[in-house]
């Protein structure tokens, strides 16, 4: 299928998890490092409360009391991951053995969010805490302000990808509701979202397109059909998993204006 180019001054990753912020950067769309480049989500809620935080501020989002560490009953709240069995690129296994994470997961049960690569391991948690915190932040406050400068931007929501293999199909009504309030919010601004969800049943690399509103575009593809293990292109990967074709390919016909271009 042929797609009509499209155009934004911002792109932001919505997640599900942090491959969305990787893939997007390869593709050149991702200007900074927003608030979920680097957590994921296994509840639909979580998306939605992303969707909302746009609207209605950040105020709560990262209070001390709500943080669990993933280890134990907790890690019931991780329904969402499996073992890394997705393929990765060959010049993984030639240049990296395995080794232990030096990162400690912690969940957040107000947010429903994961965070895997900010804790580590070896430092106690009242230790880090503020620091990470003061870090998540300053990446509200700059999602915030670059929303005010810029006149179009584009979410992105991506399920199914690399090692997170559970589908998170969102409901078209929360959807719908929740980008009306962003939308009624930013009235002088165009605010659009792509959602990239898995469809088994859709063979190679194609993909359909359902529109929900002008703007607000749900893709399904095959998620499992990825690019070979010895592809080279750059684009073609994120945080070292092989990622899907038809959504890379999709990603090819969106572009950036020159509105934040030097930063």
């Amino acid at each position: 299928m042929t797609e009509i180019i499209k155009r934004y001054d911002l792109v932001i990753p919505i997640g599900r998890f942090c491959h969305c912020a990787g893939l997007l950067n390869n593709y050149g769309l991702k200007l900074f490092d927003g608030p979920w480049d680097w957590s994921g989500t296994g509840k639909e809620e979580g998306i939605y409360k992303r969707l909302e935080a746009l609207t209605q501020g950040f105020d709560g989002w990262f209070e001390r009391e709500d943080f669990v560490p993933l280890d134990g009953e907790n890690a019931l709240y991780l329904t969402d991951y499996t073992e890394p069995s997705a393929p990765r690129p060959e010049y993984i296994f030639q240049k990296r053995m395995l080794a232990p994470s030096p990162d400690i997961w912690f969940y957040n049960k107000k947010t429903f969010t994961y965070y895997g690569h900010d804790f580590k391991i070896n430092i106690a948690f009242d230790k880090q805490f503020d620091l990470i915190k003061t870090r998540y932040l300053r990446r509200f406050r700059r999602i915030e302000k670059f929303i005010q400068s810029a006149n179009s931007i584009l979410l992105v929501y991506m399920c199914h990808i690399a090692d997170q293999k559970r589908d998170l199909h969102l409901d078209e009504n929360m959807v719908l509701k929740y980008m009306s309030d962003l939308r009624c919010k930013y009235k002088d601004k165009v605010i659009d979202l792509y959602m990239f969800e898995h469809n088994h049943d859709i063979v190679d690399d194609d993909w359909k397109r359902y529109i929900l509103d002008v703007g607000i575009i749900r893709y399904e593809s095959n998620h499992d059909n990825v690019w070979d293990t010895n592809d080279k292109n750059p684009k073609h990967q994120a945080n070292e998993f092989m990622m899907p074709k038809s959504v890379c390919n999709i990603l090819e016909q969106i572009t950036l204006t020159d509105k934040f271009k030097m930063i």
